[in-house]
This record gives C-alpha cells, structure tokens and sequence, in this order.
C-alpha cells in the first residue's frame, strides 16, 4: 500500500469511527436526558465538569507534546512513549485523588460526591489511552484506534442502556463509561504492542526535559479548556441542577462536534511542525487549507444548528429540554469561532508559541469566569452559554494576533464570502421547506415519534447541505483535490 493509500485509508476509517463513535454518544445522550432528567443530568454534566478540570491538570500538555516530538525522532520513540506514560500515570493518580478530597469539602448533594468517586476510574483509563495514540499516529495506523474507540463507545451505549431498564441509576450508569474506557484502553494496549513495547519508564532527568518542554503546553492546554468546564461549575454552584441539566443537553452538543475539528488538527499537528523550518512555503500552504477547510465545514454545521435548534433538542432531550433552544443557538454561533480559531491554535503550537498562548489563555479564563459570575445570576444558563460565545471570539481575535504578528502570514479571506453566501443560500432553503411544507414544519416534527424526528431532521439537513456544497462548488470555493492539497501529496495522486 502506498503512503498515499495509507493517509487515505487511514482518514477514512477515523472518519466513519468518528461519526460511528458520535452516534453511540449520541444515543446514550438521549437515553440519559429522558431517563434522568433535566435535574439529574444536571448532576451528571456537574460530575463529568468537575472532574474534567482535573482530567486536563493531568494531561498537562502532554498529549501535545508528544504529537509534537515523536515525528521528530530527536529521541527513540520507546523512550519517549515510555516516559510519558511514566508522567502521565503520576500526574492521573494524583490530579484524581486530589478531585476525590476536594469534592468532599464541595456543597454538592451527596449522589454528585458519590459520582466523581465513580466517574474517576473512566477519567482515569482515558488519560492513560491518550499517549498511546502517537504510536499509531506514526505508523499511520490510526484506523486501529477508530476501532477501539467505536468498541468502547458501543459497549458503554449497551451498559448504559441494560442499567436503565434495570433502573439502577446514575452511578450505575457512570460505571458503564468506566467500563467502556477500560474496554478502549485495553484494545489499545494490546494493537500497540505489535508496534512498540509498552513500558513505564521513570527517568526523572528525562522527565525534568519533558516538564520543560510540556509545561508551556500545559499551560496553554489548561487555560484553554478550562473555562467551559469552570463557566459549568459556576452554573452549579449558583443555579439548580435543573438549570445546569438544560445548559448540559445544549453543551454535549457541541462538544460532541468540536471532537471532528480535534481530529482533523491531530492530523496536521506533526506534518506542521515538519514543515515549519523544512518548508515554510509548505506550512503556509497547509495553514491556509486547514483554514479553508475549517470555513467550509463549520457553515453547514452552525446554519443546520441555528434554524433547527427546537428540533435538535427535541431529538435529544424531549419536551423536558427545550428550554435548551436558545443557549444552543448562541453555543453554535461560538462553535464558528472556535472552528475557525483551531488552525491558528494548532500553528502557534507549532512554531513554540505555546508560552504566549497560555497567557493568552489564562487572560480569557479569567475574563470568561468573571463574565459568568456576572451573567449567571441574571440569565442563568443563557448567560453561561454567553459567556463560551465571547470566550471564544476573544480567543480567535488574540489567537490570531499573535500568529500574524510573527509569522508574517494571515489566510487570504476569499473563500469566507463565498462560504457565507452559500451559507446564506442554503439557510433560505432550509428556512422555506420548514415553514411552508407541511410535512417539514416544526409543528408537525414535534408530533412525531424520536425515530422519524431523526429520519426528518437528517433528511432536511443532507438536503440543505447538497445546496450549500453545490453552490459554493459553483462559485469555486473548493475542489475535489482540497484535501490532498492539505497534507501536500497532490503530486503522488
């Protein structure tokens, strides 16, 4: 198979893992919300938020960072896998222990205490699965990983669904995750050993490199995903469950779409850093596809999101949710910003900006936080999701700043008003066929039942989006050779 075949064939297989594994995460969301409850999936949206301020104290940069340096080969690749796993598996224990002593002194309702007990072994066997993606990565068998995150996921969606019809609860149903990871984790484990073996080194002068290198990472990786998860905690602490339950069923989708953006920048991210000082002329030209095609996924994506807000919920979580309406459309309209901000962030790791970016991000934490400690009390959960809209613009505005500043480079703009006019086109389109065809109208959706609300939602979505693709292919906005081009292997087609 040749390199060519391989990136494809790879790419393909993480795309329908990917869209595979969300809709598992999809269908345990439905199940959850009409199961729970706006109040009880409030406390499972607290439980999973809380311990995920933990979750990224333990990363630390490290997964980053060893995107980032095992392309490079400056060191064996056993060397640092091992090593970081040896990190990684001090930093897990220790950011959880600390969640588990916190909690105790939190003024949360014994279940959600009970529930980060529960909910830590799945944090857990998630960080300790993250470093072994780089193996794939560099072996280009990253489709390995789709099939054991497709596998995991499943098998959480069957617990999920077996302890609900046994009624057994919400910390039932976080054992199911734990199960879940541990499944993916093993998998893993197992498929890695055929490249690398897996050892747990402890080489402290190594380690002291590592914290050198990861610490800025760190710092950037903290400060830039805190913020949802403190803007959560905030809710909690201010508001009822029930509220923090409505913003949690709008938020889970739209971290369930910020995954494919992840995906697709853990692709770019070594190819970037190669690239940097081998070939500027190449690193520009993959930043601006990446960026190119960034604009090109979000506009279907947020025009979709927008205009069928009230269906969206009504899939998700039924008439129990659809207060959510209105803090998933200002989450979708964030949801632009941090698609478009996600290749400048992936850059500025590249060329080592990581120092400034944290600060950046820190500035941002402390903004948002402040924002949510204002607008909370006032607007509840619309003022949470407020706040991640301008996180996120102000996140894009300094992101960018910086990367122009030294690099000397911005993508050219040329693509965005041919993007926003099919976006426009196609929101028209959308907008006709629910408002006056009946069988589309929102009316008539909410009749149904939840499979040919889906069957509706889906149909209505590929219809618009044929429109959206069609007219910017039109007005040549993208060509069948655009992916290619971003990884630079339009000459090897």
């Amino acid at each position: 198979m040749s390199l060519t075949q391989k990136l494809a064939f790879n790419t393909i297989i993480q795309v329908l893992g990917k869209i595979l594994a969300t809709v598992a995460s999809v269908i345990i969301v439905i199940y959850l919300t009409r199961y729970l409850g706006p109040g009880g999936y409030g406390q499972y949206t607290t439980i999973l938020a809380y311990l995920g301020l933990f979750v990224v104290l333990a990363d630390f940069g490290l997964s980053i960072y060893i995107a980032r340096e095992v392309p490079k080969k400056e060191e064996s690749i056993e060397k640092i896998v091992g090593n970081v796993l040896g990190l990684r598996l001090v930093l897990s224990i220790a950011a959880l222990i600390l969640a588990s002593i916190i909690i105790i002194f939190m003024p949360y309702e014994n279940i959600i205490k009970l529930g980060v007990w529960a909910a830590s072994f799945s944090m857990f066997f998630a960080l300790m699965n993250d470093p072994l993606m780089a193996i794939y990565q560099i072996n280009l068998s990253m489709y390995k990983a789709s099939y054991a995150d497709v596998a995991g996921r499943f098998f959480t969606l069957i617990l999920t669904i077996f302890f609900i019809k046994l009624k057994m609860g919400l910390i039932a149903i976080l054992m199911a995750y734990n199960l879940g990871n541990l499944l993916n984790l093993t998998i893993n484990i197992f498929w890695v050993q055929a490249h690398i073996k897996i050892d747990f080194k402890f080489e402290y002068s190594f380690w002291k490199k590592i914290f050198k290198e990861a610490i800025p990472l760190g710092l950037m990786v903290i400060s830039g995903a805190i913020y949802f998860r403190l803007g959560i905690i905030i809710l909690s602490l201010i508001k009822t469950s029930e509220e923090v339950g409505i913003f949690g069923a709008a938020y889970k989708i739209i971290e369930v779409l910020l995954t494919f953006p992840g995906m697709f920048i853990g692709l770019i991210l070594p190819i970037l850093s190669l690239n940097l000082k081998l070939n500027p002329s190449r690193f520009k030209s993959i930043f601006q596809k990446s960026f190119n095609l960034m604009i090109i996924w979000i506009m279907p994506i947020a025009v979709i999101g927008i205009l069928m807000a009230s269906q969206i919920i009504s899939i998700i979580g039924g008439i129990q949710f659809q207060s959510a309406k209105i803090p998933l459309i200002i989450l979708f309209v964030a949801l632009i910003f941090s698609f478009i901000n996600s290749p400048f962030g992936t850059v500025g790791v590249a060329m080592g900006k990581q120092k400034e970016l944290a600060w950046r991000n820190i500035i941002i934490i402390l903004f948002v936080s402040a924002l949510n400690l204002i607008l909370v009390p006032f607007f509840s959960y619309n003022g949470t999701a407020i706040a991640v809209l301008i996180g996120e613009i102000s996140m894009l505005i300094l992101t960018s700043w910086l990367i122009y500043r030294d690099l000397a480079f911005f993508p050219n703009l040329k693509l965005l008003p041919k993007a926003l006019v099919s976006g426009l086109i196609m929101a028209i389109s959308a907008y006709l066929l629910i408002h006056f065809v009946p069988v589309f109208s929102l009316k008539f959706f909410l009749s149904l039942g939840l499979i040919s609300r889906t069957l509706i939602f889906i149909l209505i979505s590929v219809f618009a989006s044929i429109i959206y693709l069609l007219v910017l292919y039109l007005m040549k906005g993208y060509s069948k050779r655009s992916v290619y081009e971003i990884l630079g292997k339009e000459d090897e087609l």
